[in-house]
């Protein structure tokens, strides 16, 4: 077990035990708590039994305290609950006794009073809070951006510099209105303020949910963003010609921390001359990856915009396979006249959001040139943000959250400015490895049998995961309903792979079948197997060195399946319920192999059975699984057998 302690992004907890679970905040001291950690004032007859709030329309809502800033603390509570008892219990003696029973109602009168003033002292000596508003909430949002930049050359290299640092952006809106400036005229007839004094005032607090792995969590350690200002600067609270609403408005910026920066954009943008187009068509194929932490994956909500330029001696645009908001004449950066064609708020379908991938098809008046180059921007935008930040909730001046406040948005735009040279592209063909129609892959094995390799989930998990550690991305996983074979003891196994790989830029689909058949011998577990692999590749190709990179993917990965599973078969299968060979596996064999050599005519105690000939069609394969009679010899004998079984 690795003890090496690991550094984690913080996240909001209760000050007292640790709990994520956040529920309210103390509005003195502002300490972030769990229900059980930070409670409301206690109530009396439906109201708060603290005056705090007295004059602000704001009586019946409680505030929240942690323990050490509770209104009425422990002692003088405690004092003041003695002396109800006390003046209860006099009012009971004053029917048999009036003298003691007047003296206990007096002296609880007095302990009562004495821990009221008490509790109005110590309020007193508190320091005063700021002014109290609840603000109309119009925005809260959270965004982060990825910019990056990617080239395509005329030579076919694909050019994707680091990208830029992320940042992100804290926006909240609120509107100050009518009620609060009466808030404002309360504060200061109790505290006995001056109308044109400049008073702080408290609009409540921001606290984000999840892991925030940005420098939010250096600027604000505990946290809680407080949303606080002076009067003065909002005319709402002005004193002789007050404005029926002012707009109260924070905007943080911040970076990731260390360990959060994105080293490579996961985003790709290829380009492609339609086939059978006439040399008028352009295909822009956008793809994209998972990024995020494994727990909490980004996805592709929308494209807010994709602008794209090219030369205006293409013509104007006359079909297109995705609805385009404009397509106008405009300067390039070059100097040179570029058509600009854009797209908006591009929604993927279900089918493009599982494959993760758009395709955008521009038809075009006159023929597109090889020698041309398209540039332009693209805008995703991504549900969820990269520094581990899932929520923003919004907390009132008392304490409490603002139910609303859960809508907050919080998006991640991957901005990507792209200049793609044509110069590599042409008509696209497919090339499928192996293909037997072609004499150069007449050497490319297209199934491999491995003895003694048990097709199981076993097996499929370790291919897989050797895979995916060689940078190859498995899409799915589809195991077929297992049949039972011509023995009882025998399952046939089928399971279909399938994922792609990147050549540079280019993708290159693969597929993997496993097929093959399991022994069991009365266990869980198989106790020994075939298993039969057969790769092939597919990736479309424009020019020979796109082709030969097809080719060339096959080979390795062809190479790659075939060192995993053999190393996976004999001598032993991880949790393969084997066994040593019986003992009296000889003699059994024997007969059967003398049978075979006379075509049925055997020696006389050979028994022909059924129940016999399945027993050594059993014992057969253990011979085989442990080396004492070669492959041929095998299908030999386990063909006569067969033969003997189906002749009844």
């Amino acid at each position: 077990m690795d003890g090496t302690p690991k550094e984690r992004a913080p996240r909001a907890r209760c000050y007292k035990c640790g709990s994520s679970q956040i529920t309210s905040i103390c509005h003195h001291c502002g300490r972030i708590g769990c229900s059980a950690h930070v409670v409301p004032t206690r109530r009396l007859a439906g109201r708060p039994l603290s005056r705090e709030l007295r004059g602000l329309e704001m009586d019946r809502r409680p505030a929240y305290h942690c323990p050490d800033c509770a209104h009425f603390g422990s002692p003088a509570l405690a004092v003041g609950i003695i002396g109800v008892a006390m003046a209860l219990a006099g009012a009971v003696v004053l029917w048999l006794n009036l003298p003691l029973g007047l003296a206990l109602v007096l002296l609880g009168a007095a302990i009562v009073g004495g821990s009221y003033v008490a509790g109005r002292r110590g309020e007193a000596r508190r320091e005063k809070l700021p002014l109290p508003v609840l603000p109309r909430l119009e925005e809260l949002s959270l965004r982060e951006e990825l910019s990056g930049r990617v080239i395509l050359w005329p030579n076919g290299d694909y050019d994707q510099p680091t990208p830029d640092p992320v940042q992100g952006q804290l926006t909240a809106n609120l509107v100050l209105g009518k009620t609060d400036r009466r808030r404002l005229d309360g504060y200061l007839r109790r505290h006995r303020i001056s109308l044109d004094s400049d008073v702080k005032f408290c609009a409540g607090l921001l606290v984000p949910q999840g892991q925030v792995g940005s420098s939010l969590s250096r600027i604000f350690p505990d946290l809680s963003i407080p949303l606080d200002g002076m009067t003065s600067g909002y005319p709402v609270f002005n004193a002789e010609r007050p404005r029926a609403s002012s707009s109260y408005s924070i905007d943080y910026t911040y970076q990731l921390i260390a360990g959060r920066e994105v080293k490579k954009v996961p985003v790709w943008i290829t380009p492609a001359i339609a086939p059978r187009s006439d040399q008028r068509g352009l295909e822009l194929q956008v793809q994209w990856v998972e990024m995020g932490r494994p727990e909490a994956r980004l996805s592709l909500e929308n494209v807010e915009s994709l602008e794209l330029r090219v030369p205006v001696e293409w013509g104007d645009v006359v079909d297109f396979n995705k609805p385009v908001l404009s397509s106008l004449r405009a300067n390039g950066g070059d100097g040179q006249a570029r058509r600009l064609i854009e797209w908006v708020q591009l929604r993927p379908g279900k089918e493009e959001n599982q494959h993760k991938r758009l395709d955008f098809v521009v038809q075009f008046e006159d023929k597109i040139k090889e020698e041309d180059t398209i540039s332009g921007r693209l805008d995703m935008v991504f549900k969820g943000a990269i520094s581990g930040i899932e929520r923003i909730h919004l907390y009132s001046p008392l304490g409490n959250r603002r139910i609303h406040s859960s809508t907050a948005n919080v998006k991640t735009h991957v901005v990507l400015d792209f200049e793609l040279s044509l110069r590599s592209t042409r008509y696209q063909d497919v090339r499928l490895v192996p293909d037997r129609a072609m004499p150069e892959d007449e050497n490319r094995d297209e199934a491999k049998e491995f003895r003694g390799l048990i097709p199981d989930d076993d097996t499929v998990i370790r291919l897989t995961n050797f895979l995916s550690k060689q940078g190859y991305y498995i899409k799915r996983i589809i195991e077929n309903p297992r049949r039972s074979g011509p023995r009882a003891n025998l399952i046939r196994r089928y399971w279909d792979i399938a994922g792609r790989h990147y050549a540079g830029v280019y993708p290159i689909d693969f597929h993997i079948i496993l097929t093959g058949e399991e022994i069991h011998h009365g266990g869980i577990r198989a106790h020994g197997g075939t298993t039969k692999a057969c790769v092939t590749v597919q990736g479309s190709y424009a020019n020979l060195d796109m082709r030969d990179r097809v080719e060339k993917a096959w080979d390795k990965l062809y190479g790659l399946t075939v060192e995993t599973l053999e190393a996976l078969s004999c001598p032993a299968q991880p949790g393969a319920d084997r066994s040593d060979p019986p003992d009296d596996l000889e003699e059994p064999l024997d007969d059967l192999a003398a049978a075979v050599r006379g075509n049925g005519s055997g020696p006389d105690h050979f028994p022909r059975n059924t129940v016999r000939l399945l027993e050594l069609l059993s014992l057969l394969d253990e011979a085989f699984l442990h080396g004492r009679i070669s492959d041929e010899r095998y299908r030999e004998m386990r063909a006569w057998t067969e033969e003997q079984l189906g002749g009844g």
